[in-house]
C-alpha cells in the first residue's frame, strides 16, 4: 500500500530524457548541460598544443604550469585589463608589426628606438626610458614580493632571472639551498621566463611558496600568492606598454621626429606642383612652406590627402573633358561622306 501511494502520485525533479541522449567526458557522465566545460573539453588539447608551439614550451611540461592560477588572476584584473591581456598574449596588440601589417602605417618601428616592434620588444627595449621603465616596475614587484613574505630563495630567483631575460643574458642561475629550488629554476628555465613573465608560472611555485608559509606558521596560501603574483607580472608588461604609447605621443619622442621628417619630404615634393589643380584647390598652397613644417602631424597628413584627392579630381575632370572632345570629333567624322 505504501509503495502505491508514493509511485502513483509522485513526479521526478527532472524532465524524463525522450532522446536518450546522454554526455560524457572520458568515463564521467555529465549530469547537467555545461556549455563553458563541453567546449574547455573539446578545445583543450588544440589550445595547449597552439601555446605550446607558440612559446616553444615543452609538450610534457604545458600542464605543469598553474592555469587555475591564471584564470583567478585574469578574474581579479578590470574590465580593460582582462580584455587587453588575451591580444597581448596571442601577439595582436597594436605594436608596429601589427601597425604595418594592416597597412596604418608604413613601418614597424618602434616609438622609442627605431628597432622592430613586436610585444616582446615593447618589454625588452633598451631605449634609455624604457629602461629607466623596466627597473621601476621590477622594483615595485620585488617590493611586492617583500611584503608578501616570499621565501628568499624564489624572490631572488625571479628578479634575477626575468633580469637575464631582460638584458639576453645567457648566465646561469644562482644555486639555492631550499630543497627543490633549484630543481623548480631549471624546469622554469626548460618554459621560458618569457613565458613566466605573461603567466606562464608553473604549479611548483605555489607548492615550495606553501611550504615556507608552513615554516613560518602562517595562514597564508601559495595558491593565493601565485594568483597574486600572475596579476603584478602582468603588470609590468602593461606598464611598459603604457610607457610605450605615452613615447608614441610625445611630441619630443624619436618616433614623432621621424615622422614629421618624412611628411615634410612629401609636402615638399608636392608643393612644387601646382599645374594640375583646379582653380579653387590651390588655395591648399596659400600658406608658406616654412609654415606647413610647423603644424603637427595630423594637419600633415590632413593636408597631403586633400592635395592627392585635389589632384585625382583635377584628373577626372580633364579626363571626361577629353572623352567629349573625342566623342564629338568622332561623331564628326562619321557624317562627313554623308555631306558629300
Amino acid at each position: 500500500m505504501y509503495w502505491k501511494e508514493i509511485h502513483t502520485s509522485q513526479q521526478p525533479l527532472y524532465p524524463s530524457n525522450e532522446s536518450r541522449w546522454s554526455l560524457w567526458i572520458g568515463d564521467r557522465k555529465l549530469s547537467s548541460w555545461d556549455r563553458s566545460q563541453l567546449y574547455n573539453h573539446a578545445q583543450n588539447h588544440d589550445i595547449v598544443e597552439h601555446w605550446s608551439q607558440r612559446r616553444n614550451i615543452p609538450p610534457d611540461l604545458i600542464h605543469s604550469i598553474n592555469w587555475e592560477a591564471c584564470e583567478d588572476a585574469i578574474k581579479r584584473l578590470g574590465l580593460n585589463r582582462s580584455l587587453w591581456i588575451p591580444k597581448w598574449l596571442a601577439g595582436y596588440a597594436p605594436v608596429g608589426k601589427v601597425m604595418q601589417r594592416y597597412k596604418f602605417q608604413d613601418h614597424a618601428e618602434c616609438p622609442r628606438c627605431s628597432e622592430f616592434e613586436d610585444t616582446t620588444h615593447v618589454v625588452r627595449c633598451q631605449a634609455p626610458s624604457a629602461l629607466k621603465k623596466w627597473n621601476s616596475s621590477l622594483a615595485k614587484l620585488d617590493e611586492w614580493l617583500s611584503k608578501s613574505s616570499t621565501m628568499p630563495a624564489l624572490r631572488s630567483a625571479i628578479i634575477n632571472r626575468l633580469k637575464a631575460w631582460h638584458q639576453s643574458s645567457a648566465n646561469a642561475a644562482p644555486s639555492y639551498s631550499w630543497p627543490g629550488v633549484n630543481d623548480l629554476i631549471h624546469t622554469q628555465t626548460l618554459v621560458g621566463w618569457q613565458a613566466f613573465l605573461e603567466g606562464g608560472v608553473l604549479k611548483e611555485w605555489a607548492a615550495k611558496q606553501q611550504e615556507y608559509y608552513d615554516w613560518l606558521a602562517r595562514k597564508n596560501t601559495g595558491k593565493r600568492w601565485t594568483t597574486t603574483l600572475i596579476k603584478k607580472l602582468w603588470e609590468i608588461s602593461w606598464n611598459m606598454w603604457e610607457h610605450r604609447n605615452g613615447e608614441l605621443h610625445n611630441p619630443a619622442s624619436p618616433a614623432t621626429l621621424r615622422e614629421h621628417a618624412r611628411l615634410d619630404a612629401l609636402i615638399t615634393l608636392d608643393y612644387g606642383n601646382t599645374r594640375r589643380l583646379c582653380r579653387k584647390d590651390r588655395r591648399w598652397f596659400r600658406r608658406p612652406l616654412a609654415v606647413l613644417f610647423t603644424e603637427t602631424l595630423e594637419y600633415k597628413s590632413q593636408w597631403l590627402e586633400s592635395v592627392k584627392l585635389a589632384r585625382a579630381r583635377y584628373s577626372r575632370r580633364h579626363r571626361q573633358d577629353l572623352t567629349i572632345e573625342r566623342t564629338a570629333m568622332r561623331e564628326y567624322l562619321r557624317r562627313q561622306p554623308s555631306t558629300l
